[in-house]
This record gives C-alpha cells, sequence and structure tokens, in this order.
C-alpha cells in the first residue's frame, strides 16, 4: 500500500482539494471539442484507485463549481464537423451534480450547452450561487420563469448574451427575466450586456454591476443613460464597470452618492455628466480620463487608488493628466500599465514628480510594453522609466513604501541588435536611483526589464532600505 493511501480521510480530501485548485482553479471544468471531451482533473483522481475515488466522490466542493466550455461550430470551418454525443455531457454534468450534494453550486456556461444541460441545472436552481452565462443558446422564457422563487441563494448573475434571435424587440422575455429576480435575496452582483437593458433588476439590493455593450441588437442611448440612473441611484451600489462603448448621451447629472468603486474600459461615448462623491478606487482607459477628469472636478471625490491603462500617449492625454494630478491629494495607490511611446513617456511621468503632487502615495507600480521598437528605442525606454522612478522617489513623501516596474520591449530584430540589459544595470539612471534611495527608509523597489529580441532576457534588481 502506497504511504499516501495511509493517510487520514480528511488530509486526502485537502490534499485533492489544493491539486484542483491548482489545475483547474478550483473548477469542474467539462471541455467539449468537435471529437471528444476533456474531462477534469477529478475523474483522474477517481481513476487512481478505490479509496481514492471514494474521497474524491466525498468531497462535495470538488463538484460544485461546474464550468463548461462548449464552443460553437464555426461555419467556415470545411467539411462535416463530428459532434460529441449531447448525452455523455449530460451525463457528466449530471454526475458532478450528484456529487456536489447540497453544496453552494456555481455555473458557469461560456460560450453554448444551456440547451443540452439547462433542463438538469434547473433542478437544482435553489443551489445556485453564480450563474455565468455567456451563451449562443440562451435559456428560453420558460426557463426564466421556472427560476421565479426558486433561486434564494444566487448571489451572482451574470448574462451576455451574443446572439439576438431570442432578445431583440421580444419584451415578454425580458419581463421574464426581470420576474425571475423579483424573489432573489442573496443576489448582490450581476453582469449584463446592452441587448438587456430593458431588464429590471432589483437595484436595491445590487452592491455591483457590469455594463457591456453588444453590437448586436438594437441599444436606445436613452435606455443606457435611464440604466446607469437607476442603477447608480440605488443606496446598495458600491461598484460600476463599464466595457465598450455604450452612448450615454448628454443630459442631467447622474447621481451615484453612494458608489465606491468605477472601472471603464473604451468609453468615449459617455457624455452625461456623473457625481460621485464617495468615489474612492478607478480603473480607467486612457481613452476616458477627460471623463475622469470631470467626475472629480464636479464630485470632488478623494480618491484612493487609480489605476490607467495606457494604449498610446497623445497630446490630449498629457493636457488631462496635467490637470488631474493635483487632484488626487488622497491617492495611495497607483498603477500605469498598457503601450506607451519613448517620446511621450517622460512627459507622461513628469507631473507625478512635481512638488506637493500625490503627497500621499504609498504604492506605485509601472507595468509598460514599447512595441516593435529597435534597440535604440528601448534603450531610451528603460532610462526614461528608470529616470522617472528616480525623481517620484527622490519628490515623493515619507509615506511611499513600494515601487514595482515591470517593462517589456517587444522586437522583432535579430539576437545581434539584442541589448545588454547587463549594461543598462550599470546606466547612470540606476545609480541615481540607487542614490535617492540610500536617502529613504523603508521603501523597497523592485525592477525588471525583459528584451523579446534576445530571448526572453531578463533583467532583475531589487532593493529594500531599512
Amino acid at each position: 500500500m502506497s504511504p499516501i493511501e495511509t493517510l487520514p480521510f480528511e488530509v486526502l480530501q485537502l490534499i485533492f482539494s489544493l491539486l484542483v485548485s491548482s489545475t483547474n482553479q478550483g473548477e469542474y471544468r467539462l471541455g467539449v471539442l468537435p471529437s471528444r471531451i476533456i474531462l477534469p482533473f477529478q475523474h483522474t483522481l477517481m481513476k487512481v484507485s478505490r479509496s481514492w475515488r471514494t474521497v474524491a466522490i466525498s468531497t462535495p466542493h470538488l463538484w460544485s463549481s461546474i464550468h463548461l466550455i462548449w464552443p460553437s461550430n464555426d461555419p467556415r470551418a470545411p467539411g462535416p464537423v463530428p459532434v460529441v454525443d449531447p448525452a455523455a455531457v449530460r451525463r457528466y454534468v449530471h454526475g458532478a451534480l450528484s456529487f456536489s450534494k447540497s453544496a453552494p453550486l456555481d455555473i458557469n456556461i461560456s460560450d453554448r450547452g444551456w440547451e443540452e444541460v439547462g433542463g438538469l441545472l434547473l433542478v437544482d436552481s435553489h443551489r445556485w450561487r453564480t450563474l455565468s452565462l455567456g451563451c449562443t443558446d440562451p435559456p428560453q422564457q420558460f426557463e426564466f420563469r421556472a427560476m421565479r422563487n426558486h433561486i434564494p441563494m444566487l448571489e451572482t448573475f451574470r448574462f451576455l448574451p451574443s446572439s439576438p434571435v431570442l432578445l431583440d424587440g421580444h419584451n415578454a422575455y425580458f419581463k421574464a427575466i426581470s420576474e425571475a429576480f423579483e424573489d432573489a435575496p442573496a443576489l448582490r452582483r450581476v453582469d449584463f450586456n446592452t441587448q438587456l437593458l430593458p431588464v429590471r433588476f432589483p437595484w436595491g439590493q445590487i452592491v455591483e454591476a457590469g455594463l457591456h455593450y453588444c453590437t448586436t441588437g438594437r441599444t436606445s442611448a436613452m435606455a443606457c443613460f435611464d440604466t446607469v440612473r437607476d442603477m447608480l441611484a440605488s443606496p446598495a451600489m458600491r461598484k460600476l464597470t463599464v466595457h465598450g462603448d455604450p452612448y450615454i448621451p448628454a443630459g442631467p447629472v447622474i447621481n451615484g452618492l453612494h458608489l465606491q468603486e468605477l472601472e471603464f474600459g473604451h468609453n468615449a461615448a459617455w457624455s452625461a455628466p456623473l457625481y460621485l462623491p464617495s468615489l474612492r478606487k478607478v480603473a480607467a482607459n486612457g481613452d476616458t480620463i477627460k471623463i475622469l477628469l470631470d467626475c472629480i472636478q464636479l464630485s470632488r471625490c478623494s480618491l484612493t487608488s487609480l489605476a490607467i491603462i495606457l494604449d498610446g500617449i497623445s497630446s490630449t492625454l498629457l493636457d488631462e493628466i496635467r490637470s488631474m494630478v493635483f487632484l488626487l491629494g488622497q491617492l495611495q495607490r497607483l498603477e500605469i500599465s498598457g503601450y506607451a511611446e519613448v517620446d511621450n513617456l517622460k512627459a507622461f511621468l513628469s507631473p507625478l514628480w512635481q512638488t506637493n503632487a500625490l503627497p500621499r502615495l504609498s504604492h506605485l507600480v509601472i507595468s509598460l510594453t514599447l512595441e516593435e521598437a529597435e534597440a535604440m528605442h528601448c534603450t531610451r525606454f528603460y532610462r526614461s522609466i528608470l529616470h522617472a522612478v528616480g525623481c517620484i522617489i527622490t519628490s515623493a513623501s515619507t509615506e511611499l513604501r513600494t515601487v514595482v516596474v515591470d517593462l517589456c520591449a517587444e522586437r522583432f530584430d535579430d539576437d545581434s541588435h539584442a541589448l545588454d540589459l547587463n549594461a543598462l544595470g550599470n546606466s547612470h539612471e540606476l545609480r541615481q536611483l540607487k542614490t535617492s534611495l540610500s536617502r529613504r527608509e523603508d521603501i523597497t523597489v523592485k525592477i525588471q526589464l525583459m528584451d523579446t529580441c534576445s530571448r526572453g532576457q531578463i533583467f532583475e534588481w531589487e532593493f529594500t532600505s531599512m
């Protein structure tokens, strides 16, 4: 008998949980390809021995997070596409539901599959904790009606239908979804796209919402405005995430007195003013900094965390950053990531080391990529960042504790043009940075430079002052 077989039952359960967590992020992840089914790691554990099978099927949480990955057939694929027997998929899902016993269920169907397994899942809707549907075959009206009064544990609902067939203009369908959530006392998070704007969610209990722009179906600009206004008017709402470019027309100020977190993707079509006095944490694409700047000026909110995702640095963005930096007197964490050009990089970062800029900053993260640059530009890119970090540390308040710099130059030169990253390690800018650090206490700086041209060569440097 193997020594592991002699371990106590509870210890084996813990080991299995760690194994599943490391391989499938804790999910029962069932992959369906045209010709075969990829079984989750749980089935591998069951095949080792009879005792391991007993342990696996006696551990409900190994089976309670069901993720079905079943890509839709590509109509452009040449020749006949073999099809997996849906009955086999249903068997595995039924087995997972049985082994999960009475544990709360997290259901995720990222593409197709609801039509095949939705009936099985509805039987256990009273156990749903999360329902995430990115379906090409979304639930029918009668299935949403079956959910009414039967989803008492549901905390998160995510519905991003990719097909407008059942949605476009069908008020009865939207009504069925709305009624499904009239009695869902645990519901706190919803994530939906602009096809579902007519749905009336119970905003009075929702603390987190995500709105995705969808190019299919009809989307009314005023419906977008009304939905955002209604969700932000709720005293429960704490976080809003906006994806894509839903058009929010100019109109009265949208008040979100209790909103604390806001995330913007590419959303230059937002025109309505936002009054968010409790806002503390923001993640914004560079294209939406103007929206954020207007919001801060109108709301007089005190941000403590800001993440800026760059896709280039325009002259307009430079002006907006210069205007915004002195409105961030309470900012404690700043993250700058994305893609940047060498020429505007110093100008973009320079407001950060002006006198009295960001007096409360304690954590700074810079993670930038330079695309398709020559070696000369890469050297300037790296040295500009090192110079900026040194200036920020010299001018920053004594509250700055952590600086993390992660830079990558994506290049396609041959290796003869690879950078000498060790030489950069001895550069004037790095020496200046070390000098700045020598005057500080209780600060940690981590720097990683990567040059893809030299087979992913990495230069790493870390300094901690006590």
